[in-house]
């Protein structure tokens, strides 16, 4: 940045504030200032001006610290009989926001506030300043302190906002991920539904081996699963009891793309299903008697058996009895499980 010197602007007293009476002694005193601080232009670039006031440019281990002498406090100060003047450090953070130390108390004695001033000016020139008024140690300490305190929070501020664009690009990463395997299974299920069925038999007639690698190995839902097995029963039902069997043959905790309970939600899907009643009934009987989740769908089931909803195929009764003995199988179950936590809670 471009050095500013202009000794004259240090005596600028603020647009609209008071502007006091300076007598001759005093006047004679800031124009030995000016002088003073004049004579050093060309001489010392670490000086420089600001309006109403004088900036030191200093190091301290290494780290630069800006003294600012407030010509203008100053010489209010001495016009209402204060015998010091205005003087505070800045220091910068890595990341170049300041942070200002307290006005040092700094005493000029009985003579004019000007001659301080060129004092100041002339023992900052001679490296003398801060060895002169041990107070400026102390405001430099503790500016340096909360420049330390300021980097701190500021480092643990950038950990925070790394880690936090670091998740976000995670996250960013997952969803594009999600959306690519969105996008695959959804073109995979359509493909399985225009081709249908019939495109996952093999030459041997049987449609596990195909449907097992095209079906479930894969990603795919629980909606377009039961609809192929609802094809299935369709097209041939000794190939869908064989695959409902299989079904329950299957290792969930080896199958990514199958867990246990997407399996559960499939087969308890396929009860209410009208698809073929004996394979329904062998999966009433799978039943465990803890699962209360089959419930609902066995009531739906019920109620539509007892009001002879078409296409449930049940003219002998034995879906509707296989219901009827699963309801009161885990409905029993559950109240033996109640009745036996109340016993214990009353001992």
């Amino acid at each position: 940045m471009t050095r500013r010197f202009d000794p004259a602007e240090t005596l600028h007293f603020p647009e609209g504030s008071f502007s006091p009476t300076i007598d001759e002694n005093v006047q004679r005193s800031l124009d030995l200032f000016i002088e003073v601080l004049s004579s050093l232009e060309s001489v010392d670039s670490r000086i420089s001006t600001n309006p109403g006031r004088v900036e030191f440019a200093d190091t301290y281990k290494g780290q630069p610290v800006t003294w600012i002498l407030s010509v203008v406090n100053s010489i209010y100060m001495a016009i209402s009989g204060d015998t010091h003047v205005s003087i505070r450090a800045i220091a910068y953070t890595k990341s170049g926001t300041p942070y200002t130390s307290r006005v040092a108390c700094v005493f000029s004695g009985k003579i004019p506030v000007g001659d301080y001033l060129a004092n100041v000016v002339l023992m900052f020139h001679n490296d003398k300043l801060v060895d002169t008024i041990n107070t400026l140690e102390q405001v430099r300490k503790e500016v340096f302190r909360s420049v330390r305190r300021a980097e701190k929070s500021e480092a643990a501020e950038a950990e925070y906002e790394a880690h936090r664009q670091q998740m976000l690009e995670i996250a960013r990463r997952r969803n594009e991920r999600r959306a690519a395997e969105t996008a695959e299974r959804q073109e995979r299920e359509a493909k399985l539904i225009e081709d249908g069925i019939d495109a996952l038999f093999d030459d041997d007639g049987h449609v596990w081996p195909n449907f097992y690698a095209n079906v479930i190995a894969v990603d795919v839902s629980t909606r377009v699963r039961a609809r192929l097995i609802r094809e299935l029963d369709s097209v041939n039902r000794d190939e869908l009891s064989d695959t409902i069997d299989r079904l329950y043959e299957i290792d969930c905790n080896s199958e990514p793309c199958f867990p246990a309970y997407e399996r559960d939600w499939l087969l308890r899907s396929l009860i209410s299903e009208p698809i073929s009643p004996s394979a329904r009934i062998g999966m009433i009987h799978r039943l465990d008697d803890r699962d209360n989740d089959a419930l609902q769908r066995l009531d739906r089931l019920r109620d539509e058996l007892v009001a002879g909803i078409e296409g449930h195929e049940d003219s002998d009764g034995l879906l509707l009895s296989a219901v009827l003995d699963a309801i009161d199988r885990i409905r029993g179950k559950h109240y033996e499980r109640m009745f036996a936590s109340a016993r214990r809670s009353r001992r």
